[in-house]
């Protein structure tokens, strides 16, 4: 059980931060979701337009995450934007990502290699749900930070960033067999909710790591696996991941269940877009909610003669 006075985040906190770069400096914030509208800057709050009560919540939660966190990189005063495709808009030289659920927001700030530009325009995206919706619709959804030229970059320069939380919850077969390439489908626990949660987490990440550099809309089947998600450790007293249908929803702050994941492009035309771009995926579990992180870093082209 939890000490009284224990906020649950900080847990979550420390984990989140060792899922980060470590040479990135990254700034990030987590929080849960309240109705913080009347904090946010005037220029923030027009955004919202005439948006429901529960966007309102989740829309300045997220605004306040990405506050927080740029204030821990020395960009306190920024008013963080909004794009022509949703996306949030970040100071030059920073990509960020916001994701957020009913309860819980978080944001993540990173200083990259160069400035960055807006993107182009996104297409339709199915969602998990099953809408229809603007790829980047909204600071939880799909849709890349911004664009960036990717000329003049070292190996191992940090260049773009994408976070995705998603609650644990099944998935229906047909949005299913659209997340997951066959290969995907075939293992063993692909049957189990965390993984098809996390996996479906994990190419939401990695779709706003990519789309600042290929500046368009990036199928699920464009990516895939290169080998099973392993767990990274299991800390002490959160016992084995279980192995009937998905993760209870504990209570314990500790039982954190961290994940990596490879990827690789499965198509010629990503291959060719991310030819000289590295993708690391980590995610993990906290309290019914996966959490994945994709960070985009240059690599030497794999094209060399």
């Amino acid at each position: 059980m939890m000490c009284a006075g224990h906020d649950p985040l900080d847990e979550l906190k420390i984990a989140l931060g060792e899922m980060l770069p470590e040479n990135g400096n990254a700034g990030f914030a987590v929080r849960w979701v309240s109705d913080c509208v009347e904090q946010l800057p005037a220029a923030e709050r027009a955004l919202l337009g005439r948006a429901s009560a529960k966007r309102q919540r989740t829309f300045s939660s997220g605004r306040a995450a990405a506050r927080a966190a740029l204030t821990s990189l020395g960009h306190a005063s920024v008013i963080v934007g909004r794009g022509d495709s949703g996306e949030p808009l970040w100071p030059d030289g920073i990509a960020g990502c916001i994701s957020h659920t009913d309860e819980l927001a978080l944001a993540v700030a990173l200083p990259v290699a160069l400035p960055v530009a807006l993107p182009a325009a996104s297409p339709v995206d199915m969602r998990l749900d099953g809408r229809m919706r603007l790829a980047g619709s909204s600071d939880g959804d799909r849709g890349g930070e911004r664009e960036g030229d990717r000329g003049g970059k070292t190996e191992g320069d940090l260049l773009s960033i994408g976070i995705d939380v998603e609650p644990v919850r099944p998935i229906e077969q047909g949005v299913w067999n659209m997340v997951a390439v066959e290969s995907e489908r075939a293992h063993p626990q692909a049957h189990l909710d965390w993984y098809r949660i996390a996996l479906f987490s994990l190419k939401e990440a990695a779709y706003k790591a990519m789309f600042p550099l290929c500046r368009r809309f990036i199928n699920f089947d464009e990516l895939a696996l290169t080998q099973p998600m392993q767990f990274a450790r299991v800390s002490p007293g959160a016992g084995r991941p279980p192995s009937n249908g998905g993760i209870p929803l504990y209570e314990e702050a500790e039982l954190i269940w961290p994940l990596e994941a490879a990827f690789a492009t499965a198509s010629e035309q990503l291959a060719e877009e991310l030819d000289n771009v590295a993708l690391d995926a980590k995610a993990l579990y906290w309290r019914g909610n996966m959490i994945s992180c994709v960070v985009a870093r240059a690599e030497e082209s794999r094209h060399m003669s």
